[in-house]
């Protein structure tokens, strides 16, 4: 039986939080906490977290953090972390990151387990729905676990072959064949042990604005011996269709350049010295009927 991991969701909006949400309550293997960081202090975000911890009937711990003048993905990340350390959670324990606007499969959580008892680090995928999907989801198709019929044809055929190619950079990665932060990681679903993400100081919060967060994380964790498995067939979130900040191409990403600058494993600005920001505010909210 899989023990169950602790589930993290970042966003830096309420919009679309409360389906994903919805979502990650309903797994097949539940998770053993649900841990949601703003990088906003939005009010409306508490409003949506209270309104799918009712509809679940799931306790939810959530924490806002005044925006600050740039996008901090990295930093929302590690606070989210940071407050599940401080709740006492077993170093032991696996942690599975999952963004805002993408709601996960039914098996989502059971299928990173499975694959984190033969590898480190679980990668997942997402599947990019049509702006006419989108608007097809149906909160009863979420809460029953029905999510995955979305996918048609064509996009099942790219989840096979990014599989594919995954697993074919983990050969490679054994002989010293691929980049330094290939395969890489997607950092709105992946999972790992919460000792190997502490181990490297958590995502390195000196990325600011959009990308490269995400493969500087990656690279690091291989530098210390973490090995990946692919979960891109089995593990699958559906990213809910809006405008995007990603470029065209990733090589004009913003902190692209980065990647070839060599760092050390461990992030300076990290878990443990966080870059200045205004105080998170972590609030545990419980559903309706059980206060």
């Amino acid at each position: 039986m899989n023990t169950p991991p602790h589930c993290i969701v970042v966003t830096h909006t309420h919009e679309r939080i409360a389906r994903t949400l919805m979502g990650v309550a309903c797994q097949s293997l539940p998770a053993g906490s649900i841990t949601i960081a703003a990088d906003t202090d939005d009010q409306e975000i508490h409003r949506q977290v209270q309104q799918a911890a009712d509809r679940t009937g799931t306790p939810m711990r959530l924490v806002l953090r005044a925006r600050c003048a740039e996008s901090r993905r990295a930093q929302n990340r590690n606070n989210a972390v940071r407050a599940l350390l401080e709740s006492g959670v077993a170093p032991d324990s696996k942690i599975i990151f999952y963004d805002g606007d993408c709601i996960p499969d039914f098996n989502c959580n059971h299928a990173h387990m499975d694959t984190l008892a033969r590898s480190d680090v679980s990668l997942g995928w997402a599947v990019r729905l049509t702006p006419g999907q989108t608007d097809e989801i149906d909160d009863e198709q979420i809460l029953a676990g029905r999510i995955g019929s979305m996918m048609n044809p064509a996009q099942t055929r790219d989840a096979i072959a990014v599989d594919r190619r995954t697993r074919k950079r983990i050969f490679l990665r054994r002989f010293g064949l691929t980049k330094p932060h290939k395969p890489g990681i997607l950092s709105g679903n992946f999972a790992l042990g919460l000792e190997r993400f502490v181990a490297v100081n958590g995502f390195d919060e000196s990325f600011t604005g959009w990308g490269a967060e995400d493969d500087d994380i990656a690279r690091r964790l291989y530098m210390t011996g973490s090995k990946p498995g692919s979960s891109m067939r089995t593990a699958s979130v559906f990213h809910q269709h809006h405008p995007s900040e990603a470029p065209t191409e990733w090589s004009q990403a913003p902190n692209s350049d980065r990647l070839k600058e060599k760092a050390p494993a461990r992030a300076d600005l990290g878990l443990d010295h966080p870059m200045s920001q205004p105080e998170p505010i972590v609030r545990m909210i419980t559903p309706c009927g059980s206060r």
